[in-house]
């Protein structure tokens, strides 16, 4: 077997060290809405089940409200009652699944278990990183002129 490439056991390591932040489940009785969140690299992230089948139907960023990730018909704010991201990507089945398993932890859920959860987690999202980096690229060349005409007054 060989050994893996220094950017999976990178992504191992910090796959532990976050194991140890702090997350949160947030259970509404009365509508039977299901969310987790938790903290990934800087962001705090939120997988909910909007619907209350048991599923995530989409993923936000905590701090913005903004939806980057959701099952197809959870695309529209109508549908989530959020923003979109501009780069919101549609979840295929193996995100949902992996998603589905952050609904699962809870207060005696031990640490190698959570760390599993999110390194299949981040390694489902990191099939969607070229298209997220080429939107993000996108945006970044439209919004920003470090360099060109703006910074010399042209």
């Amino acid at each position: 077997m060989p050994f893996p490439s220094h950017g999976y056991l990178a992504l191992l390591c910090l796959c532990l060290f976050l194991s140890a932040c702090v997350s949160q489940k947030a259970v509404s009785p009365s509508s039977g809405l299901l969310q987790h969140c938790d903290s990934y690299f800087s962001y705090q992230m939120c997988a909910r089940d909007h619907n209350g089948d048991g599923s995530v139907d989409f993923m936000f960023f905590a701090d913005t409200d903004e939806v980057f990730m959701a099952m197809p018909g959870f695309e529209e704010p109508e549908k989530t009652g959020k923003p979109a991201h501009r780069c919101i990507q549609s979840m295929d089945k193996p995100m949902q699944g992996a998603a589905n398993a952050l609904l699962a932890i809870g207060n005696d859920t031990s640490n190698m278990t959570k760390t599993r959860i999110k390194t299949r987690l981040l390694l489902s999202y990191s099939r969607y990183m070229p298209e997220v980096n080429r939107c993000n690229g996108n945006q970044l060349a439209v919004e920003d002129d470090p360099f060109g005409d703006e910074s010399f007054g042209y």
